[in-house]
């Protein structure tokens, strides 16, 4: 909504009070599992059990995963050169509503947005160091701490990628922000969702309506 200043006292509050990150250098937990240090609220069940062995994961998320970043392997499985499929959900206990790592990133996008880049770097690489092996981090928290406005919002955008893949944000935070062209092939066919298409925008649905008619006004 572009609402940052409310999007970053609010997501700041939310870390006051459960600011809590699992540490993927030394913890088994995923962050994403209802027994994690970060759950706040489990209840969606976004990945069903079949997407663990018949769900590919795209060479574009994978590529965004720099060297050093734990959540490649822990997040996903390597089958073969060319192959990886998902070990992030797939089961209960992998239910997740809300959990603090998203709430630095909001915080880290809403800062920025604010110009207040201090903070959005903070935010930020206080959530990579939970995510990368200590020897490598020093390394990509100097990389933050030397981008630009422009660099630094293209940076948490793949961040918000890398970390929040397959809990249902992906399609809501390309919707609000870069609305790119999509293209995806299934069996013999091809399908495109163009830049800013009007597809975008999701309609209501037909029996929503029927059941409350003042959605339609």
């Amino acid at each position: 909504m572009g609402d940052w200043d409310n999007a970053y006292q609010y997501a700041s509050n939310v870390i006051t009070q459960h600011g809590d990150l699992e540490d993927l250098t030394t913890s088994s937990v995923l962050p994403s599992h209802y027994k994690s240090v970060e759950a706040i609220l489990s209840m969606e069940n976004i990945m069903p059990a079949i997407y663990q062995t018949e769900g590919r994961i795209n060479t574009e998320l994978l590529n965004l995963y720099r060297s050093g970043d734990m959540r490649k392997s822990k997040y996903y499985r390597q089958v073969t050169a060319s192959i990886s499929t998902l070990q992030k959900g797939g089961n209960n206990e992998y239910r997740c509503t809300f959990r603090s790592s998203e709430f630095y990133l909001i915080a880290a996008e809403a800062a920025l947005e604010l110009e207040d880049l201090d903070n959005a770097r903070l935010h930020l690489t206080t959530l990579m160091k939970a995510r990368y092996h200590k020897n490598i981090f020093p390394k990509e928290e100097t990389k933050v701490n030397n981008m630009n406005q422009d660099e630094l919002r293209q940076e948490i955008q793949d961040e918000r990628f890398r970390e929040l893949a397959f809990e249902g944000h992906r399609w809501f935070d390309l919707r609000r922000t870069t609305q790119p062209v999509l293209t995806k092939k299934y069996q013999n066919s091809t399908y495109t969702l163009e830049q800013n298409d009007s597809r975008y925008t999701l309609r209501i649905p037909s029996e929503a309506i029927e059941a409350n008619p003042g959605l339609a006004e």
